[in-house]
């Protein structure tokens, strides 16, 4: 994408700019992003089906990101959701993504959403130290396993109090 280089197919069929693309359907947790953040996901969720996770794809791709992509996708995922992108955590677009998703299934239903950003500082401009700051596939990675987890174990605990 942004900081990649390589051929450019031409003849491609032209997609619509204006709808989120679901890279992958995931059924443990969808990874939502945009921009320079697609190939971290898609790697992350390459490494994660070795372990067996399922994990969704989702590339927003659009300011407005709720369309019918996102919440099947979210539905789909058992409303466990990261949302991952390069600006600073507090504040970033990615603030408003979970913001439109809460508003979207009422703030009734349960979503486990985290977010996988750049920390609250100013961002470095040299290179080697903007890697250290910004989000990658093993900080997606990380997340996703806690989130998925911690959800599995929160549910057992549950049905154990039940039983």
């Amino acid at each position: 994408m942004y900081q990649t280089t390589g051929e450019v197919n031409f003849s491609d069929a032209i997609e619509s700019v204006d709808k989120s693309y679901l890279h992958l359907p995931g059924r443990d947790a969808v990874i939502v992003m945009w921009g320079t953040m697609v190939r971290f996901a898609l790697e992350a969720a390459r490494l994660l089906a070795v372990k067996r996770f399922d994990i969704g794809v989702l590339d927003l791709r659009w300011p407005y990101p709720l369309d019918e992509a996102l919440r099947t996708a979210v539905k789909n995922a058992s409303r466990r959701i990261v949302v991952s992108y390069e600006a600073n955590k507090t504040g970033g677009f990615g603030a408003e993504v979970v913001t439109q998703l809460h508003e979207f299934f009422d703030n009734n239903t349960v979503l486990n959403v985290v977010r996988v950003a750049t920390p609250d500082m100013r961002i470095p401009a040299a290179p080697i130290l903007q890697d250290t700051f910004l989000p990658t596939a093993a900080k997606v990675i990380d997340e996703v396993r806690r989130l998925v987890v911690r959800q599995v174990t929160s549910v057992q605990a549950v049905s154990a109090e039940n039983s």
